[in-house]
């Protein structure tokens, strides 16, 4: 009877226990705009300003503090934004006696944590950090909580609640992007597009600037004075890299391509929609701005996607008018194209005769030998040769998948039947030569084999060699 009676006032002390602990419990609001959604402490003063793209809330208790505040995502890791505000926080009037870094995790996203204690005119405090990258919005996100000792488990729990109870809700337009194909015909005619214009501002991109504002504030509180801490992150636009890439989209669209703006992690680049249907992201800082504006890269996944520089230029709040190609860059040369080439039904004989006369009557005072003197030293050669007879020749290269790669060779267009072309073998070695080098026979041989009647087609030397400089001999026919 006493164990049912100990254990009958149990059940009693319990169930009375519960409407104390319920009364003691802290109840929260829901704030739900600019794309964010969270709860916060009820009866704590909330106030907010900015905008999805970068603004912040400032939540304030009797003598705490939690601001959140978010900006496009900088490409700064979290880890580093919190070693730099460490750095920050230490100086000669403030001392940090302690401090510690880990990692959390906030809407399944991987963040930074930072605890702080310090001293400042010898008052103590401690400040909590957490900042992450969203991939759902393309934004960084700083949490931070200062108060003073008389708030601190209370403003604790409601920091880690604000936290776990954090969504980001903004919905931005996504577009998958592939990884950075091979030097395929698509390729490689887009990449000699890129590098037939040059930027007029020639200079690579700089790092992009983070500049940290921390605040020490001796607020009155009670008779005393509480420390309190305000941080302040702001990040310079991309104005550059969003300049570029309007004018490389309106270039591209010139030239037949569909292209869309997309940013993350603080790149802006240009996708443009390839053969297969998928979406290839190019770089507007290539390693030569001054020989082209582009470069195809390797940087698969997702990105916030925009029709024009405009909706860019509005969703990242940047003061950037709309420029024109031609105030952005400037082209060099032609593009090559790929081409397919028709044989000529017939041919005249005397013509044929006279062309087998001009690849004849010279000879090559070098060995054909790979990597350094090869078919490109050639076939530029013949180019060169042919152009000064008058002949309208032309230079075709191969590509990844064609059966002659790598190769180059010459085309030459045959008068008496229109956009019909000869080709022209210019790597012809004697077969018994032997040794690294082997002896060249002739400047050229005509060939109606199929597989030279396809490829990229250059114009002359000098554009050949301005697309390709590290292959490009710059020949210009004597006058």
């Amino acid at each position: 009877m006493k164990a049912k009676a100990e254990l009958a006032a149990l059940c009693i002390l319990v169930a009375l226990s519960i409407p104390v602990l319920l009364s003691c419990a802290q109840e929260y609001e829901r704030f739900s705009d600019m794309g964010v959604c969270a709860d916060y402490p009820a009866g704590w003063k909330l106030s907010s300003w900015g905008s999805s793209a970068a603004g912040g809330l400032s939540i304030s208790g009797d003598c705490s503090e939690i601001l959140l505040n978010w900006s496009r995502d900088p490409g700064t890791p979290p880890e580093e934004i919190l070693d730099r505000i460490r750095r920050a926080c230490e100086s000669e009037e403030v001392a940090v006696t302690a401090w510690k870094q880990e990692v959390v995790e906030v809407q399944g996203e991987r963040a930074a944590a930072l605890e702080l204690t310090y001293i400042f005119r010898g008052y103590g405090a401690q400040m909590k950090f957490v900042a992450w990258n969203s991939s759902l919005s393309d934004r960084l996100f700083l949490a931070s909580l200062s108060g003073c000792e008389e708030e601190t488990a209370k403003a604790s729990r409601s920091f880690e609640h604000l936290l776990s109870s954090f969504n980001d809700t903004r919905e931005l337009e996504m577009l998958s992007l592939g990884t950075k194909p091979g030097d395929d015909a698509w390729a490689t005619v887009l990449r000699d597009l890129l590098c037939s214009y040059h930027y007029l501002d020639a200079r690579t991109l700089p790092p992009r600037k983070i500049s940290l504002e921390i605040l020490h504030i001796l607020q009155p509180f009670e008779g005393s004075y509480i420390l309190q801490t305000r941080d302040s992150l702001h990040f310079d636009p991309p104005l550059t890299a969003a300049r570029r890439a309007g004018a490389l989209q309106k270039m591209l669209a010139q030239e037949g391509y569909r292209a869309m703006l997309v940013q993350r992690s603080g790149t802006v680049q240009v996708a443009v929609l390839d053969t297969e249907g998928t979406w290839q992201p190019i770089s507007v800082n290539p390693s030569t701005p001054e020989r082209a504006v582009g470069v195809l890269v390797d940087d698969g996944g997702e990105a916030a996607m925009y029709n024009s520089l405009k909706d860019l230029a509005e969703d990242n709040q940047l003061q950037i008018g709309l420029a024109g190609v031609e105030e952005v860059m400037q082209k060099d040369c032609q593009p090559s194209r790929y081409v397919v080439l028709r044989h000529p039904s017939e041919i005249d004989t005397i013509w044929l005769q006279d062309l087998n006369k001009t690849l004849e009557e010279s000879e090559f005072t070098r060995s054909y030998q790979e990597n350094v003197f090869d078919c490109s030293n050639t076939s530029q050669i013949v180019w060169s040769v042919l152009d000064g007879k008058g002949y309208q020749a032309r230079l075709m290269m191969s590509y990844i998948g064609h059966p002659l790669d790598p190769h180059l060779w010459v085309a030459v267009l045959y008068p008496r039947q229109k956009e019909s072309y000869v080709a022209v073998e210019t790597a012809n070695t004697d077969k018994a030569s032997t040794g690294p080098g082997k002896r060249l026979v002739r400047l050229g041989r005509v060939t109606a084999e199929d597989e030279y009647y396809s490829g990229i087609m250059y114009n002359s030397s000098l554009q050949y060699s301005r697309l390709h400089p590290e292959e490009g001999m710059w020949l210009v026919p004597a006058d």
